[in-house]
């Protein structure tokens, strides 16, 4: 969402004449779109605007943080501090103007805005309180963005949302959304997240596994494993019926890469909750996971379970949990050696000596091949270097 956000306002801040610059040093103003979910994030944010303050730069603090502790930013030394800039009280350079760029600087994917907010209130979690209930932007809207970043070049799009499977604009839902963006002009790939299991339907499932332009992939957080912590943390559903839509989604596609959220250390979970997080990982086998200890927000379920786990032990869990984990996804990387898979070009390795692309399920790959902005070839799978896929070009 940040990503989106922060894309948004850098245009917005060009259209009004300024000029954005890569040396922080030469800046007169520093806009800052930070995030308030972790508490990590927000230490990190906070200290970052601190050291950085000085008397040249005006900064601007914007995003979740902004509305979660506005005081502490201004603290630290940001000038200015709201949820969402004013635009009438921006200052502006001379007028407004259009701007533009290399082809090969343009990004070839961007980040879509599709849902603010999210009305499920799980007791863990500071969005609903952040960023208020769901509110769906209006089509004409996203196809706006869409076709205005087609035109700069863009080619992949991943539609955020806190949770896109709630997006209904006046009764035009999520699937529908999909397949009418597909159909944009400039649009080769596309992609979205989150998804919550409560509200994943066969009718989106549908449409991902029968759109060819839509990259076969769900990052569908579970969390956690035990039911007990999963009807404190008002997730909308047990182990058994998040496991029911895996079955689901692979019994329409079996092949449909599968990410996901597990938290460990949450307020009460005993060892019996970890196993039972671990053996959802050890049954599913997800492709790809992120993983991390619970970290206490104000409000939240710290506020309402007194029972709070140990940072040691949380680490040790988290610590195992990563072990089975990245070994079940270096299996599943393994498995599609020597098969067959179609490349999303999409830039020049940091190295520059491969060809970075995304494959048809999302999954990022280095091809031994001559960079084509954009192309889409034909590729056999070749070698796993650590945890990444390399492949050729089919002659």
């Amino acid at each position: 969402m940040n990503f989106s956000e922060s894309r948004l306002i850098g245009e917005k801040i060009r259209f009004l004449g300024h000029d954005i610059t890569d040396n922080i040093e030469n800046a007169d103003m520093i806009v800052v779109n930070a995030c308030s979910v972790r508490e990590h994030a927000e230490e990190r944010a906070l200290g970052w605007i601190s050291s950085i303050s000085s008397d040249k730069a005006k900064i601007y603090a914007v995003g979740c943080l902004a509305a979660h502790v506005p005081q502490k930013l201004k603290n630290a030394g940001a000038d200015y501090v709201s949820r969402e800039i004013k635009w009438d009280e921006f200052p502006s350079a001379g007028g407004e103007r259009a701007f533009s760029m290399k082809e090969e600087d343009l990004p070839i994917d961007y980040e879509i805005s599709i849902v603010k907010g999210c009305d499920r209130f799980c007791s863990y979690c500071i969005v609903p309180y952040l960023r208020g209930e769901v509110q769906s932007l209006s089509p004409e809207e996203i196809f706006a963005d869409i076709e205005r970043c087609a035109a700069k070049g863009g080619a992949v799009f991943n539609l955020l949302g806190q949770n896109v499977n709630r997006y209904n604009y006046r009764g035009y839902k999520f699937s529908t959304l999909l397949e009418d963006v597909s159909h944009i002009d400039g649009v080769k790939k596309l992609t979205f997240l989150t998804s919550h299991p409560a509200d994943l339907t066969e009718e989106i499932v549908l449409k991902v596994a029968q759109n060819d332009k839509i990259l076969k992939s769900f990052h569908l957080p579970y969390q956690t494993g035990s039911d007990k912590l999963l009807n404190r943390m008002k997730r909308g559903y047990n182990s058994e019926g998040y496991k029911n839509k895996i079955r689901m989604i692979r019994n329409i596609l079996p092949s449909m890469r599968l990410t996901t959220d597990i938290m460990v250390g949450l307020p009460g979970e005993t060892e019996k909750d970890f196993r039972d997080t671990l053996d959802v990982a050890e049954e599913v086998r997800f492709d790809e996971a992120y993983m991390f200890a619970y970290s206490p927000r104000k409000g939240t379920l710290e506020n309402l379970v007194p029972e709070r786990i140990e940072k040691e032990t949380a680490g040790k869990r988290l610590s195992e949990l990563i072990t089975v984990q990245n070994s079940i996804s270096l299996e599943k990387k393994k498995e599609r050696l020597n098969q067959k898979d179609t490349v999303f070009m999409k830039s020049l390795s940091r190295k520059g000596d491969f060809t970075l692309g995304i494959l048809s399920d999302f999954s990022p790959v280095l091809v031994d091949a001559p960079y084509q902005r954009g192309k889409e070839a034909e590729i056999v799978l070749t070698e796993l270097k650590g945890a990444t896929l390399f492949g050729r070009l089919v002659q």
